[in-house]
């Protein structure tokens, strides 16, 4: 178990996180599905399963990130299907924006009763670097919860080269038990 002190108590990852989202299964296109990962089971719209490199999609690597779509007006979603009993301090994610993808914007959202309802957690996060940089969220939950990562379907940059709606690549997901 690893533990984090900087506060006025130490601070310990949950079982299993972070989640890496290296698994042998292989979900290459955007389709919505539910699939079984180290954490538990995580549902996936408008998303898929890339190896990556340094945050960049490459042939095979080993490791794995979700890759969100780009260029819709569509809401996707990266939705963990279980709840963390002990409560939450925290949670950080690895993002960046691949390739020569434009920035995209997105935010982290929770749910205390089991998935019915979601409230925003973050501001909204712009995320423009290509490198991975871990995004900290102090969400102090001390309920059963979990979690979900909404990208935001703000248009096409072909449409108005001033949309910022380029593909997200999502990593090293961590929770900190409560």
């Amino acid at each position: 178990m690893m533990l984090f002190v900087g506060y006025s108590y130490a601070q310990a990852v949950y079982p299993g996180f972070p989640e890496k989202f290296d698994t042998q299964l292989e979900k290459d296109d955007y389709k919505d599905a539910e699939i079984q990962l180290s954490t538990g089971l995580w549902r996936l719209k408008g998303v898929k399963l890339v190896a990556k490199k340094n945050g960049i999609e490459v042939e095979d690597d080993g490791t794995k990130g979700l890759m969100f779509r780009s260029n819709s007006t569509r809401l996707f979603v990266a939705e963990m299907k279980f709840d963390l009993q002990d409560g939450v301090y925290k949670v950080t994610v690895m993002a960046s924006s691949p390739g020569k993808d434009v920035s995209c914007k997105w935010i982290l959202q929770a749910s205390t009763d089991g998935g019915k309802k979601w409230k925003r957690v973050s501001n909204e996060v712009l995320t423009n670097n290509k490198t991975p940089k871990e995004q900290v969220f102090e969400v102090n939950i001390k309920d059963p919860v979990r979690f979900r990562i909404l990208k935001l379907g703000l248009g096409s940059v072909k449409e108005d080269p001033s949309i910022e709606n380029g593909r997200l690549v999502i990593d090293n997901f961590t929770v900190y038990k409560k």
